[in-house]
């Protein structure tokens, strides 16, 4: 059985919401994160800051930046920043962009369900980064960017969203961004609603693996007393989902580097697309992916093993089986949200290449998760993000 609870909240003041919510995290470098926070100082950047993000030349240690993150956050306390706080409720919760919409819920999952089962991963987690986050568990004291988890299409949740939405919102940000973002508070009976719906389905993590581990740790720390039992988490429906593709660039920053993967190339007996680039780029086999080298494009077959699992099937598995081995140099990951003329550049400005992918479809991912197999790093990429500091869950 899947648990659900609700979940106390503090949502950002209306005259902050244009300081206070962050961009997502993943989506800048900490160059560009400490750029952000350097001209927006009420960011909750400034609470959510990792090792990495600390300046060049500046030397903190892990509970240094820890408590510096707590104290950026009673700073934002201290000027009004956030709301008072709202009893445990189910929050219906909405993300739009120019491209894309999606509806969820907000409200508490099990800590603990990854070791239940109820909780479902596709990606592995690195120790020390989950460790960290953990730790900012419990020195900062609150939550705020929500895990999100999706679960399989349902009718009934579906219903309760339609009409938990036909309401006034208690929230509507729109970032300077073009992300909306809104919350609406649901009613007793229809969190009893999505409880019900849900409790005998898992619920699969789409961005958020690490803090998923991280609540885990915590609960362990905790035994699972108190806020320690539920992960701050938004479910959204999987037909709702919008996944892009997570291409690679790879590096060669010497001509003999292009010459080599031509050389490869040809021996897997890759054609140069002719004619409609377009057309050719996104209508093609599936065992086929596109390849951007010098100045031409590609189609290179990676031939797939149906009887192999479905994890070494994917598009990202065999590149980095078939194909990148072949090659010696730096491979970067670019999340389909870049246009592919703009990374072909990119690619051909350091002699290096571009290896188009396709997204992984929905049903793929819950195939890898329900087989507890993880994916190459980067093989998905959900869009639009979640934000910090929309609102914020306190952990004691």
């Amino acid at each position: 059985m899947t648990r659900l609870g609700g979940i106390p909240l503090r949502l950002v003041a209306d005259d902050w919401g244009t300081d206070v919510p962050s961009p997502p995290h993943d989506a800048l470098t900490p160059a560009q994160r400490r750029s952000f926070l350097s001209t927006h100082p009420n960011s909750y950047l400034a609470v959510t800051r990792g090792p990495e993000d600390v300046d060049p030349g500046v030397s903190l240690t892990p509970e240094q930046l820890l408590n510096e993150g707590r104290v950026a956050l009673d700073r934002l306390f201290d000027k009004g920043a956030f709301q008072p706080l709202r009893p445990e409720a189910f929050y219906a919760y909405r993300l739009e962009d120019e491209a894309h919409s999606q509806t969820g819920i907000i409200c508490g999952v099990p800590a603990d369900g990854l070791r239940t089962g109820e909780l479902r991963a596709h990606e592995s987690v690195h120790g020390t980064r989950r460790d960290h986050l953990a730790k900012h568990l419990e020195v900062v004291g609150y939550q705020s960017s929500p895990v999100v988890v999706s679960h399989r299409a349902d009718a009934a949740v579906a219903r309760v969203l339609a009409t938990a939405t036909e309401r006034d919102p208690l929230l509507h940000h729109e970032g300077d961004d073009d992300l909306n973002q809104t919350i609406w508070v649901m009613t007793s009976h229809e969190a009893d609603t999505v409880i019900e719906a849900l409790k005998d389905d898992p619920l699969y993590v789409i961005d958020g693996h690490h803090r998923t581990g991280a609540a885990q740790t915590y609960f362990d720390d905790n035994d699972g007393e108190g806020p320690s039992r539920w992960l701050l988490a938004a479910i959204f429906l999987s037909d709702e989902m919008r996944n892009l593709a997570h291409h690679r660039i790879w590096f060669g920053d010497t001509p003999a580097g292009i010459t080599l993967l031509e050389e490869v190339l040809e021996s897997m007996g890759a054609r140069p697309i002719e004619g409609n680039i377009g057309v050719a780029l996104f209508d093609r086999a599936d065992d086929e992916i596109a390849v951007h080298a010098g100045d031409n494009w590609y189609i290179v077959s990676l031939p797939i093993d149906f009887d192999a699992p479905v994890v070494a099937q994917l598009e990202s598995s065999r590149l980095e089986e078939q194909l990148l081995p072949l090659l010696s140099g730096i491979v970067a990951y670019r999340p389909g949200s870049s246009p592919i003329g703009e990374l072909a550049d990119e690619a051909g400005e350091s002699e290096g290449a571009l290896f188009m992918l396709r997204p992984v479809t929905m049903d793929q991912l819950f195939e890898v998760a329900d087989a507890g197999q993880t994916m190459p790093a980067k093989t998905t990429y959900f869009a639009p993000k979640a934000r910090s500091g929309l609102f914020v869950r306190p952990m004691v």
